[in-house]
């Protein structure tokens, strides 16, 4: 008897001639993953781009303080639908206690509504921290150019290029 490969059954013994075993083609490889789900793309300042002058870290400090505008607004958003969610919920375990339902779910009811106020304070969190960072890019880019306003206007005036820094310091 000849040994069995797989599952399949040994061959029966036969007097037919032997027709030659057809070859297997490539063996399909595993099925592709699904499409990964799509997110939102945003657009977000890049601050290590090598570019360093005066006008250009003024530009980036908008950027930052624009996209902390835009954090702001959606936070506002986020932390009161987390509220709304929160105060409905609360309304359906009330309901829920006054439909004499199991007290296990007027209690797990009561947990979620609890656990969505803890989310909406950390939301009102996340909102205050970008807030003050809006506020602070803001300072920044006022102090860098109270300090570097006239030195752009000097080096923008010339019509060489100014020496590298350290190049006086002997």
């Amino acid at each position: 008897m000849e040994p069995q490969t797989g599952n399949l059954p040994a061959p029966a013994a036969s007097t037919a001639p032997a027709v030659p075993a057809p070859t297997p083609g490539p063996t399909p490889g595993p099925s592709p993953a699904p499409p990964a789900r799509r997110r939102r793309k945003t657009r977000v300042p890049v601050l290590a781009d090598g570019e360093h002058g005066y006008e250009d870290v003024q530009r980036k400090l908008d950027q930052v303080a624009q996209a902390m505008s835009t954090a702001t607004r959606n936070l506002v958003q986020i932390d009161k639908r987390l509220r709304r969610t929160a105060e409905e919920t609360g309304k359906v375990a009330d309901d829920a206690a006054y439909a004499e339902l199991d007290t296990v779910f007027v209690e797990l009811t009561l947990e979620v509504g609890k656990a969505q106020q803890e989310a909406a304070a950390a939301a009102r969190r996340v909102l205050e921290a970008a807030r003050e960072a809006k506020k602070a890019a803001i300072a920044a880019k006022r102090a860098h150019r109270r300090m570097y306003a006239a030195l752009d206007r000097v080096r923008r005036g010339r019509k060489h290029r100014t020496p590298k820094p350290g190049f006086f310091a002997g």
